[in-house]
């Protein structure tokens, strides 16, 4: 239960382990990879579109984990800020439009990962709670920093030949997370309202200069 009495939800926690099933089976039984979303074949395989969200390369096992990493961290936040159902709703079509950029940018080229439909939710949560508590590396930013600067990384990141990292799938997940944050915030105005409250109540991210000495002895000691 939450600090509010609501019961928790896990979702995204079943995700990771769905992928992590997943991942398992593509190492035990190769042709799973042939699941991979390739633009070219969309109108024979158009399965392919959907099964490619849950696939990760087998030889890659830090994209793996990063992806677990966002997913059990932000997913977690954001279905408990807006419901199961619309969490669910906001995963699978941000992986679906992410999944677009491949008929732009390689479309006889095999795509899979779940980074496209986490990007959705990272920039859904970083549009919905603009000042909540996000990272860049190890150091706490607010969400709206943090969004910025994994918009500028994958901007930076297409001008790259050969990366094998499918930058414009992230760009594309998070334009959607951000477009569904900004249509929840104007369709829900209160529930947008309580959100910025709860930003207040977490974390102060002042403009001010900030006593670091002051600042320990209120949170550190």
């Amino acid at each position: 239960m939450g600090e509010d009495g609501q019961r928790l939800r896990y979702t995204s926690l079943i995700l990771c382990g769905i992928i992590i099933a997943v991942y398992m089976l593509q190492i035990m039984y190769a042709p799973l990879n042939e699941l991979a979303f390739v633009a070219a074949n969309v109108w024979q395989e158009p399965w392919t579109v959907v099964t490619s969200i849950f696939l990760h390369s087998p030889t890659d096992y830090m994209h793996l984990l990063n992806n677990l990493l966002f997913l059990a961290l932000f997913g977690f936040m954001l279905e408990n800020q807006i419901g199961t159902r619309r969490f669910l709703a906001l995963y699978l079509a941000a992986g679906l439009f992410a999944n677009l950029s491949a008929f732009t940018f390689y479309p006889t080229s095999p795509v899979l990962g779940a980074s496209g439909a986490i990007s959705g939710v990272i920039g859904a949560i970083a549009v919905l709670k603009p000042r909540g508590v996000g990272f860049i590396g190890y150091i706490p930013v607010p969400m709206w920093m943090a969004l910025a600067w994994w918009i500028g990384f994958n901007l930076l990141g297409t001008m790259a030949t050969d990366a094998g990292i499918a930058f414009e799938a992230h760009l594309y997940g998070l334009f959607f997370g951000a477009a569904y944050g900004l249509f929840m915030r104007k369709k829900h105005p209160h529930m947008a309202e309580e959100l910025r409250k709860q930003d207040d109540d977490e974390f102060e991210w002042d403009d001010e200069d900030v006593d670091i000495d002051e600042w320990e002895r209120e949170h550190m000691m």
